[in-house]
């Protein structure tokens, strides 16, 4: 049962810089530099109280995970009382919309704000004025989660890679996430080499005939800029060491082969020690504490380059602009 609305005459809301990213559905707020979900999804699922605090703490959206639900001040703020049904600001596109009829609250947002064991308060977007309402944990309201921060550019977003064998040398590789925006530069290559798009939306790429080896380079062009991920290099990582970042150059071997040379510290040689590009093995021909030079390394253009040492691994991405 619905408890007594409180109509708020006066509320001090600050006119707040709002931005909307239409292809991650979340509206920025950055004076109070909060991300809101903006999905239909904030329309559409009703929950009861608890249930809805657990829906946004799980809530993976827009490439996050750390969502939600906001104090009803928060919710306060993107009020606009100069709009009607409903008096949200007008960067949010996605609002409950059912007549309002005697026994039930239009626009009902649940608030993490609790009063006591039983009631929490609502804040309903109703029309030229805001309307608080308290209201019992067990009833069903609509949730918009909110998260602290901004949202990167799509470009800066971590995407997740897979792949499956397409046969003995091909491989099938899908990527998902947010952003992907497809323009006339689109691709996806391994090791700088093209793999043939099969699907291409704003959430998934999948590329097929791409040469997967062992510690490749996967590289997505979209008009937002280049993902890039390095598929199966086990625990390679830019030093095993804080504060190590070697160097690596090359040269011209020949046509195809190059000479790479790596300096900094710490490249102890073990049994198992040995230099790869794109899982192929360069052939050393020096290996100090301090460099390493190996020949007959096959550089194309976007490749991976490992040094495993008896330390750890050192990768780096060689001409991947």
């Amino acid at each position: 049962m619905r408890a007594i609305l409180l109509t708020l005459a006066t509320v001090s809301l600050l006119s707040a810089s709002l931005i909307r990213d239409n292809t991650l559905e979340v509206v920025y707020d950055n004076q109070a530099d909060l991300t809101w979900q903006d999905n239909k999804s904030t329309s559409a699922i009703r929950k009861n109280w608890s249930n809805a605090i657990n829906y946004c703490e799980a809530l993976n959206f827009a490439g996050f995970q750390d969502w939600r639900l906001p104090n009803v001040n928060e919710l306060f703020s993107i009020t606009d009382f100069s709009r009607v049904m409903p008096t949200i600001k007008k960067e949010f596109k996605n609002i409950v919309n059912r007549a309002y009829a005697s026994d039930e609250i239009y626009g009902g947002y649940w608030s993490s704000t609790s009063l006591d064991s039983s009631d929490a308060r609502v804040v309903i977007f109703k029309e030229n004025f805001l309307t608080d309402a308290i209201d019992n944990k067990s009833a069903s309201n609509n949730i918009r989660c909110v998260r602290n921060g901004k949202i990167a550019k799509h470009s800066t977003l971590k995407p997740t890679v897979t792949y499956a064998d397409n046969d003995y040398y091909w491989s099938i590789v899908t990527m998902k996430g947010y952003g992907f925006g497809k323009g006339i530069n689109a691709m996806a290559t391994v090791n700088g080499q093209p793999c043939k798009i099969t699907s291409w939306n704003n959430t998934k790429i999948v590329a097929e005939e791409c040469p997967i080896r062992g510690c490749d380079t996967f590289v997505a062009t979209t008009d937002d800029g280049s993902f890039s991920k390095i598929l199966d290099c086990g625990n390679a990582s830019i030093s095993t060491k804080p504060g190590l970042n070697p160097k690596v150059t090359y040269s011209n071997n020949d046509y195809y082969w190059k000479i790479i040379t790596m300096k900094g510290s710490g490249f102890g040689k073990g049994t198992n020690s040995k230099v790869t590009v794109n899982g192929n093995v360069c052939k050393v021909t020096s290996w100090s504490d301090t460099k390493i030079v190996a020949e007959e390394c096959p550089i194309r253009g976007c490749d991976t380059f490992v040094a495993t040492t008896k330390e750890g691994s050192f990768i780096k991405l060689l001409d991947c602009n």
